[in-house]
């Protein structure tokens, strides 16, 4: 018996579809033999690649492996992110500060806790002084350095010496005496001196030169307090004393006016003391009472609170009223303010320097 060719088509097709329906069939068995628990944490890193263990699941295939080895490249650039403890005491031997940092998100591969170090940080600064000339027996310039910000621990003053530099002859062609400043043209508000010619060839050299620079203010004056505003006028006025300059020129005292500032009136308050931290709220107030301003623009009452911590958790600085500078010693005067709370960082900041004027 033969077939034609459309039957013999017709037969190659059925078969075809036979084999795949057996082909897709043993996949889908295959695929679903064996099965494994989710995969744990990957290992450490070891010639540029992880590896990681799947157990097998019950009810599982038994002919399927008890566990399965699954094997990747080590991730690059993974961040490890660390919490930052508060740094340590300053080691005065060595001058350095020590922090601690906890791991706090990351794989097996970040260290868990790691270490930094770095120079401490100067709790005392001065302002420098002026080189003194070469002393001709030991060659060297000394300079003075004042305390401007810092705690009772820091030295008011130091000293600093250095080798004197050696100065590189050179001669000048053209060399001047200087004249005095004459005085004060007022029309130009200039000075002039004249410089004459000491030594040089007269013929490259100018025989004399003419110097001009801005006068000085000639009168100084103590400035006084404003008036209240005028309610017709609406100025102010203040009256200034002379401290320093010729009286032949200048005038013992100056008044200057000037407009009144628009909108609201200055309000003076007069700032009390903080209260005890309250256990409940956490919090402490102080009142801000009116002393000076128009009870019909300014609030006779303000009232202040703050929270008795950061938010980290620390204690937050609280502080009294700033005393008054005490007398000039070694070059730097000394105002201090009570400390109500806070711990050693605040108490820095209870204490201001500055030089003496």
């Amino acid at each position: 018996m033969t077939l034609s060719y459309d039957g013999q088509r017709w037969m190659k097709t059925l078969w075809t579809l036979v084999v795949l329906v057996v082909v897709l069939v043993a996949t889908a068995s295959a695929g679903h033999k064996c099965k494994y628990e989710r995969q744990g944490k990957w290992s450490e890193c070891e010639n540029g690649k992880q590896t990681v263990t799947k157990v097998k699941q019950e009810g599982s295939d038994q002919s399927c492996p008890q566990k399965k080895v699954k094997t990747r490249m080590c991730v690059a650039g993974e961040k490890c992110k660390y919490e930052k403890n508060d740094w340590s005491e300053c080691n005065e031997a060595t001058n350095l500060q020590t922090r601690t940092m906890t791991l706090k998100t990351g794989s097996s591969r970040c260290s868990p806790v790691k270490s930094i170090t770095r120079k401490c940080k100067k709790a005392c600064k001065y302002q420098k002084g002026n080189w003194s000339e070469c002393d001709p027996m030991t060659k060297k310039m000394t300079r003075t350095l004042t305390l401007v910000k810092g705690s009772d621990q820091c030295p008011p003053s130091k000293t600093r010496q250095r080798r004197c530099r050696k100065r590189k002859s050179s001669r000048k062609e053209c060399k001047y005496e200087f004249a005095d400043w004459q005085q004060c043209d007022l029309r130009t508000n200039t000075m002039t001196r004249i410089m004459n010619l000491v030594q040089g060839d007269p013929e490259k050299c100018a025989p004399t030169k003419e110097l001009k620079r801005k006068c000085r203010k000639p009168c100084k004056f103590r400035k006084g307090s404003w008036s209240a505003c005028h309610p017709t006028t609406h100025l102010m006025t203040r009256m200034d004393t002379l401290i320093k300059g010729d009286k032949k020129f200048c005038s013992n005292k100056r008044q200057i006016t000037k407009k009144c500032k628009k909108g609201k009136r200055k309000c003076q308050y007069d700032i009390g003391e903080w209260s005890d931290c309250n256990t409940t709220t956490n919090k402490r107030t102080r009142v801000k009472k009116l002393k000076k301003g128009d009870l019909k623009v300014c609030k006779p009452e303000i009232a202040m609170t703050k929270s008795c911590s950061r938010p980290n958790g620390k204690e937050r600085c609280f502080f009294g009223k700033w005393g008054e500078y005490l007398p000039c010693m070694n070059g730097v005067m000394t105002k201090t303010r009570e400390l109500i709370q806070g711990g050693t960082e605040c108490e820095r900041k209870a204490v201001k320097t500055k030089a003496c004027s």
